[in-house]
């Protein structure tokens, strides 16, 4: 399945059958287990977890190995775990790549990038001023007379007013 980063960005993913299958609910010890499920579009199946689980190795195997490794690195129970994909390149050395929400019952999204986070508040600002602006260009006025002017709700009758008063005084 590949889907680009901006669709998984906007996609939630669950399975709830997994729970009843294993009569067990979301905690510490089993949302790791649930987010490297086989259909989970978040999970690379070639993530040291899945060569780890496949092969029956113990979890320490994986620190001498090197690849993408999925962590289990926060927890509020039981509404919420956060999982980390990194890349292992040593022992000692991870690089993160990208962080997953399970939020409780056991719905799945994946945590928005700086990069991502920061352009859609911009679009949104830049959109927002352009309605600023559309909106105040149809407000501001010209009058002859008295030159420049944002209209109010009153504002033309007042000039009206202002004209004829104007015309009766210069007749």
């Amino acid at each position: 399945m590949d889907l680009s980063k901006e669709s998984l960005l906007n996609l939630n993913w669950s399975d709830l059958s997994w729970f009843q299958h294993f009569n067990t609910a979301l905690s510490e010890e089993t949302a790791l287990g649930y987010f490297c499920q086989v259909g989970n579009p978040f999970y690379d199946r070639s993530s040291l977890n899945e060569q780890i689980y496949m092969k029956n190795l113990p979890a320490e195997a994986m620190l001498s190995a090197t690849g993408i490794e999925y962590a289990l690195i926060h927890r509020q129970d039981p509404i919420l775990y956060i999982i980390r994909k990194h890349y292992r390149e040593g022992p000692n050395e991870l690089r993160p790549l990208q962080e997953y929400y399970i939020i409780a019952p056991g719905h799945i999204y994946q945590a928005p990038d700086a990069a991502s986070v920061i352009s859609h508040r911009l679009l949104t600002a830049v959109h927002h001023f352009g309605k600023a602006f559309d909106e105040a260009s149809q407000k501001a006025a010209y009058h002859p007379s008295s030159g420049y002017y944002w209209k109010t709700n009153g504002s033309s009758d007042e000039l009206a007013k202002k004209d004829s008063s104007k015309e009766k005084i210069l007749t």
